[in-house]
């Protein structure tokens, strides 16, 4: 009104008037609405690997508490998975991981994404560093930004390690 009439007038003047004339309220289902967005999704193959690490636990032959763990490398074009199981999660079987990784898949890593575990530390991001892979670390404490491994872990609880604990 100001650009046009050179007359200021505040929000709330505007719906005091609005609402005086029956007119405060838009119409049904013309509100703007959260447009949702696909984050980090790509098209290139072996362009983003998210990989992270599940702890598996279940009763072993003995009766006691067995402890390993799955870690676990997605590519976000393609979804194909790599899995492997190991007694602990030290760096070294990180390494061990990426490396199976690289030798695995058909085409070329451009990056790898992992959370601050300290597996995935400097030995690791240097490993990857010297194969010509860049090494990016999600913001702490955001498992959303890793979501695609996130949700591959829940699934497998789901389906497969339950069937483990019986």
């Amino acid at each position: 009104m100001e650009r046009y009439h050179g007359t200021r007038i505040s929000d709330a003047g505007v719906y005091r008037i609005l609402k005086r004339n029956g007119m405060n309220r838009l119409p049904r289902g013309t509100r703007l609405r959260k447009v949702h967005t696909k984050r980090n999704n790509k098209q290139v193959s072996g362009h983003h690997f998210r990989i992270d690490v599940k702890l598996l636990t279940f009763i072993g032959k003995s009766g006691k508490k067995v402890r390993r763990f799955q870690f676990t490398a997605i590519d976000d074009a393609t979804r194909i998975r790599a899995l492997k199981t190991y007694d602990r999660h030290t760096q070294a079987n990180a390494i061990a991981f990426v490396d199976h990784v690289i030798e695995t898949f058909p085409f070329r890593i451009r990056e790898i994404r992992t959370d601050n575990g300290q597996e995935f530390r400097a030995r690791l991001h240097w490993h990857v560093e010297d194969r010509s892979i860049r090494h990016a670390y999600i913001k702490p404490s955001s498992p959303q930004l890793n979501g695609k491994v996130e949700r591959w872990h829940r699934s497998n609880e789901q389906e497969f390690h339950q069937l483990l604990s019986y």
